[in-house]
């Protein structure tokens, strides 16, 4: 049985649709921490970037061993998000680069759990590599799921979320399957 996803709309106060985003990101939050799916294969300029940001902030392939270093441009990488790498990303915000997470999980433990995740193997046994990070994927996906498939996909993680053209939308899993609150940011 595929999973109920269960939507509701909600407005924040304020003009500043970046400000909404950080509030609604729980930038500030110092007991459940955000970070970032980022998929380095959407634009060139992104693992350079990320790169840069690895001496000030936490950034973990989802790759490791001869993968992560020969898909490295490419690869998904998990991202502790810090003001900077905010900044960063607003400036991409209604473009595919990945997905918001939040849990009181270690960088680590999160790594070791995304990275169960890449692969997924077909009928006939065929492993591919799961692109679960992107946007275009992930949403659509969810529903699909069944309860043991959703309790493996959130494990540690409290919430998802999703950037959209003038929205945040965040994904929660419930007893009943999932919850998605689609935030409106800009007016």
């Amino acid at each position: 049985m595929s999973a109920e996803v269960v939507e509701s709309i909600i407005t924040l106060p304020g003009a500043d649709a970046r400000e909404k985003a950080a509030r609604a990101l729980g930038l500030q939050d110092r007991v459940v921490s955000t970070f970032c799916l980022i998929d380095a294969a959407q634009d060139d300029g992104i693992y350079p970037r990320l790169r840069a940001f690895a001496a000030d902030t936490a950034v973990a392939c989802l790759y490791q061993g001869d993968a992560a270093e020969e898909l490295a441009d490419v690869a998904p990488y998990l991202v502790g998000l810090d003001d900077a790498v905010f900044d960063w990303l607003w400036g991409m915000w209604d473009r595919p680069w990945g997905v918001f997470v939040r849990s009181t999980a270690t960088i680590d433990d999160l790594r070791a759990h995304f990275r169960r995740l890449t692969k997924v193997a077909t009928e006939d046994g065929t492993v591919l590599l799961f692109r679960f990070y992107d946007p275009r994927v992930f949403a659509p996906f969810l529903p699909t799921c069944d309860a043991a498939q959703l309790d493996e996909v959130f494990g540690p993680v409290s919430g998802y979320a999703v950037t959209q053209a003038g929205e945040l939308a965040w994904y929660r899993r419930t007893d009943a399957g999932v919850q998605c609150v689609r935030i409106v940011l800009r007016a």
